[in-house]
């Protein structure tokens, strides 16, 4: 990473030659050591687009993990230009 403020020192990405999709990140600490990892378990073919569904992220030393399954996933729908705004993020409704 360029910016030092950034919390990794590296980063190492497998990236399927066919479906462009960045299977497996490792990210490594100040100090050179792999600090987590971030997996790609299952994709699936969404709009025509290859979508990571499932993804685990795996801290190294605390030898601990959180799943992510996305279960509904829309592409080019179009946001209310009301969802951008203070009030949005305040009551969660558009107005």
């Amino acid at each position: 990473p360029v910016n030092p403020d950034y919390q990794y020192s590296k980063m190492i990405s497998w990236i399927g030659k066919d479906d462009l999709v960045a299977w497996k990140i490792e990210l490594y600490d100040g100090k050179g050591n792999i600090a987590k990892i971030l997996e790609v378990l299952e994709t699936k073919n969404v709009q025509s687009r290859i979508t990571p569904v499932q993804t685990r992220m795996t801290t190294v030393a605390e030898k601990t993990s959180t799943t992510i399954n996305v279960e509904i996933i829309k592409y080019d729908d179009k946001i209310p230009e009301g969802v951008f705004t203070v009030d949005f993020l305040s009551t969660g409704r558009v107005r």
